[in-house]
């Protein structure tokens, strides 16, 4: 899948510099926050440069997408946060929150909190999932590049 490299740029600076590696998460959380941030720096990039597009066309669809994008951004840095804090203390509850944030951000389970494990469990193999395979390992490459030059 093509990537756009100025979102992936932009998304990778912001991940090392707000959260620093991801390696400790797992390659499968790791990845999922890659995306959130890529989905929201692309978002960003399109709504500086929105082109020759109809912006009329689908324009509820696309402010629901704009919306949640961000809102995933904004609350997903938080998440790894208190999930880093949380497993320090204790690393069962640290793994369940991992799976929960892969719950509510990667499977976009709704209403994730309110269920159970074994709900969730049930209902992962039945969601779209919207992600770019290995777009965390893409942006440690970019960013050894960075580095290197």
């Amino acid at each position: 899948m093509n990537v756009d490299r100025r979102a992936l740029r932009e998304a990778a600076q912001d991940i090392f510099t707000t959260l620093g590696p991801l390696n400790d998460l797992g390659a499968e959380l790791s990845n999922t926050v890659a995306n959130v941030y890529y989905r929201f720096h692309l978002m960003a990039q399109n709504t500086e440069n929105p082109g020759s597009d109809d912006m009329s066309s689908n324009f509820l669809n696309a402010m629901g997408a704009m919306g949640k994008t961000y809102a995933q951004h904004r609350y997903i840095g938080d998440t790894i946060k208190s999930l880093r804090e949380a497993r320090a203390q204790n690393a069962s509850i640290g793994e369940s929150l991992i799976t929960h944030a892969l719950d509510e951000f990667k499977y976009n389970i709704k209403n994730a909190d309110k269920k159970s494990l074994i709900r969730r469990s049930i209902e992962r193999p039945f969601c779209k999932v919207h992600e770019i395979a290995g777009l965390y390992d893409r942006m440690v490459q970019l960013a050894s590049e960075v580095k290197q030059s």
